[in-house]
């Protein structure tokens, strides 16, 4: 079962035009005859990614952007009218899509029996298995993974990573029971989801256990922070964006512009006025088990994050460095709860690039000048 991401209603109308699932495949449903007589033109098969950017209003005319392989979408405009279709642009990278990573949906049976959705991102001529692995983590934890993968997975498989997204228990998109699943789970079955789907990358032999990394923003990096002690020594090295590392802080202080809507994190943390959840978001806060980490982490965080506040990664930097455990930092002056500068991606990707090739391996791209503008360009 999968929820419906989005419904287009015609703004004069209102009625609606077309409905939107990814099951696992991106797929419009078309309920107006316009909008099916446009997917007829492009016959949009499993692989393909269809997407609807503009209209005029009596939908005789449209911009759409379109690709049979999932990957680059070239742009078009439609005139229903004459059956009349023009290509209006080609992204640049466009000549590399024959080479670009594939990704193939699986399912994953978690240690308690529920079946877990995930996506499996492979390099381009990757016949050299086993590969090593990055976990990556989603945020939330109320979001989902889809098929449609964006370019960090695809930097990622470009430096010769297997790339791993798991949409465990509490993850949107799969019906109210999936979600239902997740609620409380913080710390525990959610994470037990990540780790079981990891153990089935290598039972596979698509990862060697020998090399892999477990990383993620904001509850993915929480989740990255939790894999660097809870699961031993599954992986080689953590790397944690704009991750939660104290989970009582972070309950109790909710961002004001969250408080209306704080029932909802409440939801998979748990009440913090129950004292007996009190003591549970202690047990799940990284920060309290730093003697236990067994494997090095690089922290990355924004200097004004208003969600996750960075003092959570100067905090958890700080106690690593006490008990003797190996940790870099990376701090992004000015950034929020991201990379939204471009400057600061560079930054951000280069630091992980070359973590990753020093813990498992993979592929360095090298220096390129687009640092220097990085470094002194504001």
């Amino acid at each position: 079962m999968v929820d419906v991401d989005g419904i287009s209603i015609h703004d004069d109308t209102q009625t609606p035009m077309f409905a939107v699932v990814n099951n696992p495949y991106p797929k419009i449903i078309a309920f107006d005859p316009r909008i099916k007589k446009l997917l007829s033109i492009f016959q949009p098969n499993q692989r393909s990614v269809f997407s609807i950017e503009s209209a005029t209003k009596d939908l005789s005319r449209f911009i759409v952007s379109f690709t049979q392989t999932g990957l680059v979408a070239k742009s078009y405009a439609v005139d229903l009218a004459t059956n009349q279709v023009s290509h209006l642009n080609t992204p640049y990278f466009g000549k590399h899509d024959a080479i670009l990573a594939q990704t193939w949906p699986i399912t994953v049976t978690a240690r308690d029996g529920l079946e877990i959705p995930a996506f499996i991102t492979l390099p381009h001529n990757s016949s050299n298995r086993p590969l090593p692995l990055v976990v990556y983590v989603h945020g939330g934890p109320a979001s989902r993974d889809t098929w449609n993968v964006g370019a960090d997975t695809l930097f990622l498989a470009n430096r010769g990573y297997a790339v791993l997204r798991v949409n465990f228990r509490g993850s949107t998109g799969y019906g109210r029971a999936f979600q239902h699943a997740g609620f409380g789970q913080m710390g525990q079955k959610i994470q037990q989801d990540i780790y079981d789907a990891t153990d089935w990358a290598v039972r596979q032999g698509i990862a060697d256990p020998n090399r892999m990394v477990i990383m993620g923003g904001s509850h993915g990096g929480y989740a990255s922070l939790m894999g660097a002690w809870q699961s031993g020594r599954r992986y080689k090295a953590a790397i944690s964006i704009a991750g939660v590392s104290d989970m009582e802080r972070q309950t109790l202080e909710v961002p004001k512009f969250w408080e209306l809507a704080s029932h909802s994190w409440y939801r998979y943390s748990g009440d913090p006025r129950d004292p007996k959840v009190r003591q549970n978001l202690k047990a799940i806060s990284p920060i309290n088990h730093v003697e236990k980490f067994s494997v090095p982490v690089l922290l990355i965080h924004g200097t004004k994050d208003r969600i996750v506040v960075p003092g959570d990664s100067y905090r958890m930097e700080k106690a690593l460095r006490r008990h003797g455990k190996k940790v870099t930092s990376l701090y992004l002056k000015g950034e929020e709860h991201g990379a939204a500068k471009w400057q600061s991606r560079i930054k951000m990707w280069r630091k992980i690039e070359k973590y990753l090739v020093r813990n498992i391996g993979g592929r360095d791209g090298g220096f390129d000048y687009t640092e220097i503008g990085a470094a002194f360009i504001r």
